[in-house]
């Protein structure tokens, strides 16, 4: 009887999903306004959510946004209902993250007195509703150039900010979260940027991160750069990779970290991926299904890595997952999930424990047919991601 509800659901839905650690449930909002969102919905971890996010209003002046937040907050083993929770702050762009009670959105806006563009922090503060002065990272004497925030990463309370501060160089600095002072100001990266590929948490080596990127002349380098002492030691790789279509994804767990950048060769018509973690030399996977498919995203999965991909067909869209070690060989096959029409709007998460979550929904702003479901059970691993496809 249950096996004949969902395959009848599902069919109805247009979506049909396989291989499910926890096959996808209805989440019922308990108002309509939960469900008209101007920007859609998404998951959170610590603790798992569904979040609803509404732009109220935006001050042009002061070039501030104000948001209403409503999170339906869920187990994460039965993923039922436990409480819901709304919250309003404001920001000053479309990008923030929560974090430890405040909400942290980033800028590159000119600042009154300061005649070229800087690049901001603002920080909201969740439980009495008050901002702190923003932090501004930069000393950019260029009117036509905007510092660029490339990454930002939070160990325990300290974050670190990685920007481009000129045409060609990256620094990073460190703030506390909740407080309005820098503890340290720009440690250059590189002076030299051609194309910048990304930094990712090293915990695996402590409170660390690794750098990604391309210098003029087409040399590739990565460094793993300690926080606390400030130091970076890059490295010139072994790589001869030239390629106008080149992207790469980040992972990062207590146990392993990297990139996994693609390579696609428009000659060829085919693509290539290359696994860099940092602790080895770089390879290239032997083989893959997502070579002919469109890569979404990957995850950290204990001391393996998950790629997650999808196939066009005429009507629906064929979503499937792959396992691979570090050195660069398959140790779980195409492993297809869901079957989807193009209306479905899938979200992928995972949580600190490693699990994967899925959240399904239909429609913009008046959103319908919302499941969520467990693509894969928890790891033995720590991480903390959350991507938007």
């Amino acid at each position: 009887m249950l096996t004949l509800f969902w395959s009848l659901f599902f069919c109805a839905s247009a979506w049909t999903p396989r291989n499910y650690h926890i096959p996808p449930i209805s989440f019922v909002p308990r108002d309509n306004s939960f469900a008209k969102s101007t920007h859609g919905l998404n998951t959170q971890i610590n603790p798992l959510s569904i979040s609803s996010l509404n732009l109220t209003s935006a001050e042009e002046n002061d070039e501030l946004y104000e948001w209403n937040l409503t999170k339906a907050q869920l187990d994460p083993l039965t993923l039922m209902l436990v409480k819901y929770q709304s919250e309003i702050f404001t920001t000053v762009s479309h990008h923030f993250s929560e974090i430890k009670g405040w909400m942290v959105s980033f800028a590159s806006k000119k600042i009154d007195g300061i005649g070229s563009p800087q690049l901001i922090v603002h920080q909201h503060n969740l439980e009495n509703g008050l901002s702190l002065p923003h932090i501004i990272f930069t000393n950019n004497k260029d009117s036509r150039f905007y510092p660029t925030l490339l990454q930002f990463h939070v160990f325990d309370e300290t974050a670190s900010v990685v920007f481009m501060s000129s045409r060609n160089t990256v620094e990073i600095a460190t703030f506390t979260i909740g407080s309005a002072k820098i503890l340290k100001y720009g440690i250059v990266l590189t002076e030299k940027l051609s194309s910048w590929l990304g930094t990712t948490e090293a915990k695996q080596l402590g409170d660390k991160l690794y750098a990604l990127w391309i210098e003029a002349g087409g040399v590739w380098k990565d460094a793993v750069i300690d926080l606390k002492s400030n130091l970076i030691r890059p490295s010139t790789l072994p790589v001869n990779i030239s390629s106008s279509s080149l992207s790469c994804k980040k992972f990062s767990n207590d146990r392993c970290f990297g990139f996994l950048c693609s390579v696609i060769d428009e000659s060829r018509n085919t693509v290539s991926y290359h696994l860099f973690t940092g602790l080895s030399l770089p390879v290239v996977l032997s083989s893959s299904e997502t070579q002919k498919s469109n890569l979404m995203t990957i995850f950290a999965y204990d001391n393996q890595l998950v790629l997650i991909a999808g196939d066009n067909t005429q009507s629906t869209i064929e979503y499937f997952y792959e396992i691979w070690d570090l050195k660069g060989r398959l140790t779980k096959s195409r492993t297809i999930f869901l079957q989807a029409g193009f209306e479905t709007r899938l979200r992928i998460s995972q949580d600190n424990a490693g699990g994967v979550y899925t959240l399904l929904f239909e429609g913009r702003n008046d959103l319908k047919n919302i499941y969520i479901g467990q693509l894969l059970s928890p790891s033995t691993s720590i991480v903390r991601d959350l991507i938007e496809l």
